[in-house]
């Protein structure tokens, strides 16, 4: 079984990819695993755990693809002998929800750059919010960068998982080549809001995480940083952005408001052997 992914596989990939987690730059850099690819999907190990990414690059097509996703993660169990494992999909496989330790369900957001169309209402407080801040575009994490998602984390109640994306972020845009910053600054160089981005992906422009500051709070700077980030997207010749996951009814709403949509359904799981049975399915028999 050949799980090594060539250059060849790795064009394929990114070619392919619809969800930011197909970008293995990204991945690689936050998790500090290594990538494999089995079949037509992909997954990250080191040592004591494994992701699997449960999104085939041809697309999710039918239930077989369900049975392939509690095959691979069995095979897969055999050979890494992790103790944690996360699986993403747009459909769980019903027995692996059983014996999960957790379980969440979302949609990916996307928005199409052709269909990018918002009221003029929205872009006339952009147009002023324009007059008062600065964009800039760089590939630096810097001190404030770092302040303002401290700040930005203690005001949250965020899942450890989203909050180690927070804490990675230095580690991501040094060993990443596609993500960069976009910044929002006042005429005082205050850092006011920031998203970070990544162009990875043929298709896509991934939002990956966003900040904005209560210190230094100006009205709409994270709405003038969505224009841009659209605009440059544009210009890259992507043709949607993929704006994550909902998250929240907050976050929900504001990207439906710039016209996002929830067009890919998310099931995430998480499993904690505990020692359990290297044979997955044989468990799975034994509790069905």
């Amino acid at each position: 079984m050949d799980l090594h992914v060539s250059h060849e596989r790795q064009r394929y990939i990114l070619r392919n990819a619809y969800i930011p987690e197909h970008i293995f730059g990204l991945m690689m850099a936050i998790s500090g695993g290594d990538l494999g690819m089995i079949g037509d999907f992909i997954f990250y190990v080191k040592d004591n755990w494994l992701i699997f990414i449960g999104y085939p690059f041809s697309g999710m097509t039918n239930k077989k693809d369900l049975f392939l996703i509690t095959d691979y993660i069995d095979k897969l169990i055999h050979l890494y002998d992790p103790d944690y494992i996360w699986a993403i999909a747009p459909e769980i496989p019903g027995e692996l929800k059983k014996i999960a330790d957790e379980f969440q369900s979302d949609y990916y957001y996307t928005l199409s750059i052709d269909e990018f169309n918002p009221a003029r209402r929205l872009l006339r407080e952009v147009e002023k919010t324009h007059n008062t801040l600065t964009v800039t575009a760089g590939r630096e994490f810097t001190t404030k960068h770092k302040a303002l998602r401290d700040e930005f984390i203690k005001s949250k109640a965020l899942h450890p998982l989203v909050e180690s994306l927070y804490k990675s972020m230095e580690r991501y845009l040094e060993k990443s080549d596609t993500a960069f910053v976009l910044n929002a600054l006042s005429s005082e160089n205050k850092l006011c809001a920031f998203y970070c981005l990544d162009a990875g992906a043929d298709n896509f422009l991934a939002y990956i995480m966003g900040c904005h500051s209560r210190v230094y709070y100006v009205p709409h700077a994270s709405d003038l940083l969505f224009v841009e980030m659209v605009r440059i997207a544009k210009e890259m010749g992507k043709s949607t952005v993929n704006l994550g996951l909902g998250v929240n009814e907050g976050l929900k709403r504001f990207k439906m408001k710039w016209g996002g949509r929830p067009t890919i359904p998310y099931e995430f799981i998480e499993l904690k052997r505990r020692g359990f049975t290297h044979n997955l399915l044989k468990k799975l028999e034994y509790i069905l």
